[in-house]
C-alpha cells in the first residue's frame, strides 16, 4: 500500500513523509513526532535498549526489556517510514496510566523485504512531561 500526495523528508535517518493537510503541528506534536521517529530510529538500529526506554509504562508492564528484544527480533526488519497523520485521539484506549495528553500516528512501516504495513501507533505524554511511545511495539 502506498500513499499518495507524499512529501518526503529525511529526519534523523528515518524517512518522514508527511501528508499535506494534516493538520497543524505545535510544540507538543514535534515533540510526539520526534520521539516516535527516534524509536524507529533505534529499531532500525539494533538498539532495542534505546528503543525499549521509549516505551510507555503500560508497554513496559507487558514487555520486560528481554521480551521486547526477543519480539523486535522476530519482527520484518525496518527500512524507513512514511508518517501519513497526526490525530489528537483521546477516545483511543492505552494501557497504563492515565496521561496528560496523547497523539495517534497513522504511518506506513516499509520493510528491507519490499512489504509494507500501515500502522497507527499511540504516543503519549506521562505525568513528567515525557513523550513515550504506547501500544504494540511494531
Amino acid at each position: 500500500m502506498r500513499m499518495t500526495g507524499v512529501g518526503k523528508v529525511a529526519v534523523g535517518g528515518v524517512l518522514l513523509s508527511v501528508l499535506g493537510g494534516c493538520g497543524g503541528s505545535g510544540p507538543t506534536d514535534t515533540a510526539a513526532r520526534d520521539v516516535l521517529l527516534s524509536f524507529v530510529d533505534h529499531l532500525r538500529a539494533g538498539a532495542t535498549d534505546d528503543a525499549y526506554g521509549e516505551l510507555c509504562s503500560g508497554t513496559r508492564d507487558r514487555f520486560d526489556a528481554a521480551a521486547f528484544t526477543a519480539y523486535v527480533s522476530r519482527q520484518k526488519k525496518i527500512k524507513d517510514l512514511e508518517l501519513a497523520s497526526k490525530v489528537n485521539a483521546p477516545e483511543t484506549p492505552v494501557a497504563g496510566p492515565t496521561f496528560a495528553e496523547r497523539f495517534v500516528f497513522n504511518l506506513h512501516l516499509n520493510f528491507t523485504d519490499g512489504t509494507g504495513e500501515a500502522r497507527y501507533i499511540p504516543v503519549v505524554q506521562d505525568t513528567d512531561g515525557t513523550w513515550r511511545v504506547c501500544g504494540d511495539p511494531y
